[in-house]
């Protein structure tokens, strides 16, 4: 209920907007939105503080009021491995650059199943050797491991199946499963940075 309060320790009625700092105002403080300019003012001195305590402001969180603009980031890991999912079930039209041409191509999981299974026939080294069949098939929990999307859907299994390309042993249309999984993993590494000043991969 709105309403006016003397505070006898103060000396001060209360039910005026204060906003600190003699920052008091003649109108009703009756639950309405702080305006946007005094926000950004209050924001700035908190800012201002928390700087001159020797602190590091990397975000700042508000709540899910309808005058804000919600910005959606998804986990980089999750996306690989519901990118990792997708592929398994379905099969991905892509453009392909190879040399100087270009085309669409199918990325399809066969491509890679296939390059796993030529890889055990190896005799002396073994190629794709952390490679499992959990990778391949990965069934209930196995689905939720990231090391393992992230060991399949790598480099070194694209420059394997375009060597697949190369030799005959895969379809030339392998070449798009190739580029896919060349791109996800340069990708994923552009996302998986350990630092501001860390290795990282350019996607320019």
């Amino acid at each position: 209920m709105e309403h006016f309060e003397y505070n006898t320790s103060l000396d001060l009625i209360m039910g005026y907007e204060d906003h600190g700092n003699n920052r008091r105002s003649k109108a009703l403080a009756n639950g309405s939105q702080t305006k946007s300019e005094v926000l950004a003012s209050l924001m700035e001195e908190v800012l201002q503080q928390c700087f001159m305590a020797g602190l590091h402001v990397i975000a700042i969180v508000c709540d899910m009021g309808a005058i804000h603009t919600i910005y959606t980031i998804f986990d980089p890991p999750h996306l690989l491995k519901a990118t990792r999912n997708l592929l398994i079930n379905h099969d991905f039209v892509i453009p392909v650059r190879y040399d100087s041409d270009k085309f669409y191509g199918t990325a399809s999981w066969v491509h890679i199943k296939n390059a796993y299974q030529h890889s055990k026939g190896a005799i002396l080294h073994r190629p794709l050797n952390k490679l499992t069949e959990d990778h391949i098939c990965p069934q209930g929990a196995k689905k939720m491991k990231v090391k393992l999307a992230a060991q399949v859907m790598s480099l070194s299994l694209a420059v394997y199946v375009e060597e697949g390309c190369r030799s005959g042993w895969l379809p030339q249309g392998a070449l798009a499963t190739s580029a896919f999984l060349g791109t996800i993993d340069d990708l994923f590494d552009s996302m998986n940075g350990g630092g501001q000043m860390a290795y990282y991969i350019s996607l320019s």
